[in-house]
């Protein structure tokens, strides 16, 4: 979704992936929170970058409700597909009716959309949990791509914004203005992603922080 948001798509679907995507980094975040003394927190948090307190302390809710949504086990509520889906569709509806984003560059945080993008995550969750549960739905391995995804985040999150530069000049040196270019883009995107960490894990392993 990052990456579909930083090629140019239909200004909807970029309505729609921005008004939860950066929540949802901050809720994961928190579901894998380790206490630590206050002031050990605040210092990792903000000390490194000083000029983005403002934003730290924005995303601390997120970060605070996925905390919550793993000590009290909301993660293990038995949701019915359907219904899940109809919020996720009720949600979509009011983002695009009431576009507005959460953009960290800008520290935009609407306040609206701390509901809406909470009904976004967790029944995205809950969707994706029945999924793995259905044996009749296991049509793609889901979890293969999104363990490989997860465990690969930092890589990909540093990788692509170059790829995507590069693409960006190709688009406009050959006046590739439409939205047939963007699937293309996206997919070799990714793919060049997925080699290029499997290369920087293979080779040079200390640029992701591994021994």
């Amino acid at each position: 979704m990052v990456i579909l948001g930083h090629i140019q798509i239909p200004y909807m679907l970029k309505t729609v992936i921005y008004s939860f995507h950066m929540p949802l980094f901050f809720f994961v975040s928190g579901c894998f929170f380790r206490p630590i003394s206050l002031r050990e927190f605040f210092a990792k948090k903000t000390i490194d970058l000083p000029y983005f307190i403002d934003t730290t302390m924005s995303t601390l809710i997120y970060y605070h409700l996925g905390f919550c949504f793993m000590r009290n086990k909301w993660y293990g509520m038995k949701v019915s597909p359907i219904y899940s889906l109809f919020l996720l569709i009720i949600a979509i509806v009011f983002i695009v009716l009431f576009p507005s984003y959460v953009d960290l560059k800008s520290n935009n945080f609407p306040l609206h959309l701390l509901l809406l993008s909470m009904v976004f995550i967790m029944n995205f969750y809950w969707f994706i949990n029945s999924y793995f549960n259905s044996r009749k739905l296991k049509l793609i391995p889901l979890d293969k791509i999104l363990i490989w995804c997860g465990i690969n985040s930092l890589a990909l999150l540093g990788l692509h914004i170059l790829f995507v530069d590069t693409f960006w000049i190709v688009r406009n040196k050959l006046h590739l203005v439409n939205y047939s270019w963007t699937i293309l883009e996206f997919a070799l995107i990714v793919a060049i992603c997925y080699f290029a960490t499997t290369l920087i894990k293979r080779y040079i392993p200390s640029v992701l922080g591994r021994s």
